[in-house]
């Protein structure tokens, strides 16, 4: 995954509807819907809160705007204006895991989540219930997977047309669960519509990964470039139907990143609020000027609280200036409510070895400023020992859901005798949120806090690339013997793999 996902400790805000006038309706004026999303873990129960980007507005306008909401008791009820339908992502937590699911005007969706066997299981009740129980049990939304089934049709060799082809066929295999469900009326026109959307979102972002993953030869790499700009023509991010899409907006952003200033005509708009540096992409500049802002919003949010790249101050500083762009505006107010939420800039952990114990919430440091060969540090630190390899970051969605398979993992690691060292490419900044993570995960053993510094060594590992979650396996004598081990998830396929290798050794 690339960066990339949401934060969990914090304070309140919520989005409360109130419309005044009911008791004389007025036929001439149109009143947006009430959209009612209610969220249970009666397992846990208790109070604990959880990010999800609602959307700013009626229009489904999804600013990259983190919304925490607040379980009580394991419950919490949100209520929204919706002109139209929106995907909207969950923070993964031990309340509810990352996911996504889509919310339709009007819809009132129940959903219930229990992980209390170590694995996520999900109850919903309500309108358009079928389609989101299962977007919720399964991967449709993961970017990796689009990724994966993506590289493998343009590695086929087949010329462009043959291509698109394929990829059509793949969004139609796809679609055919909720078509059948349309059918039978379990979900609506609207809901199947989004669903559509968004799939086809994702498959522009895998285009635009495709280009930056390709290590073959010029030719497959210009190829993918060419279905790209294809994908953006076809697809743009900017275009009506995509306003309620999860992946749009950052889909946008990307596009300018990458050289192509065409979505709104190629020319720049320079708004004011963006200095020109990398950090603060410029590029930005040739989008319209919502899109600007919102995108403005969405990466200062993840600069701060997630990557840890931007300290408080600099993010009071980003926001007082986005004041002065925009003046009065609808995300001003929630925008400054986070200030004083989320300091990352707290307890700075050196770069190291140290081992977390969930039970006492305690860490414990084992070697400081260890250096950044991985191999050697678990030659030195686990002499005689196999050794498996879990990297992650705070700001990898995909990383986290896989902390779910912990504890089937951990018993079968124990089993084999094998150590399990997480290792961190995090931000040097990020080691506050690095270190609560761990507590929210409940991450007990090895932590390598190696940070993003440590790219172009973690680069020199025999076919290691820097995607994440990736699972790489050392031998009692610190030995690399697998690159790019199946996920936790997979259970029995990763179990299997592992046994292969230990007996083959």
């Amino acid at each position: 995954m690339m960066k990339p996902s949401l934060f969990l400790t914090l304070v309140a805000v919520f989005f409360m509807v109130t419309i005044k006038g009911l008791a004389k309706p007025q036929i001439d004026k149109e009143v947006d819907p009430i959209t009612k999303l209610t969220l249970r873990n009666p397992q846990n129960g208790g109070s604990g809160v959880l990010w999800t980007n609602i959307p700013c507005s009626a229009d489904s306008d999804l600013a990259g705007l983190v919304t925490p909401i607040f379980f009580e008791n394991g419950e919490v009820t949100i209520s929204i204006p919706l002109k139209r339908s929106v995907c909207i992502q969950f923070a993964g937590n031990q309340l509810f895991p990352k996911s996504k699911i889509i919310l339709c005007p009007g819809d009132h969706l129940i959903l219930t989540a229990d992980n209390s066997s170590g694995k996520w299981s999900f109850g919903a009740t309500g309108d358009n219930a079928s389609g989101n129980l299962y977007l919720l049990d399964s991967t449709l939304f993961a970017g990796y997977r689009w990724l994966n089934e993506y590289l493998t049709i343009l590695r086929t060799g087949k010329g462009k047309a043959e291509l698109i082809d394929q990829v059509g066929s793949m969004l139609d295999m796809e679609l055919e669960s909720f078509l059948s469900m349309e059918k039978q009326g379990d979900i609506s026109d609207a809901f199947l519509s989004a669903v559509k959307a968004e799939m086809q979102q994702m498959v522009l972002h895998a285009a635009g990964l495709a280009v930056r993953n390709i290590e073959e030869t010029n030719r497959l790499r210009q190829k993918a470039k060419e279905l790209y700009f294809y994908y953006l023509e076809r697809y743009s991010p900017l275009a009506e139907m995509y306003k309620g899409s999860e992946m749009s907006l950052h889909n946008a952003g990307t596009a300018t990143l990458r050289g192509y200033k065409n979505l709104a005509g190629g020319k720049r708009i320079d708004i004011g609020l963006w200095d020109g540096s990398k950090e603060f992409f410029h590029e930005y500049c040739y989008l319209p000027d919502d899109v600007q802002i919102r995108l403005f919003i969405s990466k200062i949010q993840l600069l701060h609280f997630v990557v840890g790249s931007i300290t408080t101050p600099q993010y009071v500083e980003k926001v007082a200036l986005l004041g002065k762009v925009v003046g009065s505006s609808r995300y001003l107010e929630l925008l400054r409510s986070f200030i004083d939420l989320n300091d990352p800039s707290g307890k700075n952990y050196s770069r190291g070895l140290f081992f977390y114990d969930h039970k006492f919430d305690k860490l414990e440091e084992l070697g400081k400023e260890v250096g950044e060969n991985l191999p050697e540090v678990i030659k030195r630190f686990f002499p005689d020992k196999w050794v498996l390899v879990d990297v992650w970051a705070t700001w990898c969605s995909p990383c986290k859901k896989e902390f779910g398979y912990n504890q089937q993992l951990h018993a079968f690691l124990e089993e084999e005798g094998i150590a399990m060292l997480y290792c961190s490419i995090d931000e040097p900044e990020n080691s506050d949120n690095w270190r609560n993570n761990l507590s929210a995960f409940g991450l007990t053993g090895y932590h390598y806090y190696i940070t993003s510094k440590a790219e172009k060594e973690l680069l020199k590992i025999p076919d290691f690339r820097m995607l994440i979650p990736r699972y790489l396996l050392f031998d009692n004598k610190g030995k690399l013997v697998h690159a790019n081990l199946p996920r936790p998830s997979s259970e029995k396929a990763l179990y299997e793999e592992i046994e292969k290798l230990m007996q083959g050794n």
